[in-house]
């Protein structure tokens, strides 16, 4: 089950699957204007639908709170050029800037923050060297005066 909250406490839309945190965008309010800073999604649940879902939600829930939305989030702004219906959402003023399509086409996908590694990572242990570094003469670690350690490496 999929659900999408509003977390106006850390100022996010929050994706949820089966109850774990899959995704979210990031967000900050001017005024009467959301605006929209990036996307992020967990690698592995890297999907179009889910950006779709996401997008679609927040901004139905834009339009019924009656604000602006600024979409400085690329994949954002390429889904909402693909849409013209969403068009009157962005200041007119701004509509130039946000809503024309780049001249290489790119999917929504394309353009989200990703977290985990895309790789997985091994189990296996890693045996690594122990380095031992010496120590200045004269330093003491257990004081907190920093003259003795200064001076040490002064060579006085």
């Amino acid at each position: 089950m999929r659900v999408i909250e509003n977390n106006q406490e850390l100022r996010r839309y929050q994706l949820f699957e089966k109850g774990d945190l899959v995704g979210f965008a990031q967000y900050s309010m001017r005024d009467n204007e959301l605006w929209l800073h990036y996307t992020q999604l967990k690698r592995r649940h890297k999907s179009e639908e889910l950006v779709e879902l996401l997008f679609g939600h927040i901004l139905d829930d834009v339009h019924r709170r009656r604000l602006a939305i600024m979409p400085f989030c690329p994949a954002m702004r390429i889904y909402m050029a693909a849409r013209p219906e969403y068009t009157y959402m962005v200041p007119e003023h701004w509509q130039r800037r946000f809503l024309s399509l780049p001249e290489t086409p790119h999917r929504c996908l394309d353009r989200v923050r990703y977290t985990g590694s895309p790789k997985r990572r091994s189990t296996a242990t890693v045996e690594r060297p122990v380095v031992h570094l010496p120590l200045a003469p004269g330093y003491n670690p257990g004081s907190t005066a920093s003259a003795t350690f200064l001076d040490a490496l002064r060579g006085t």
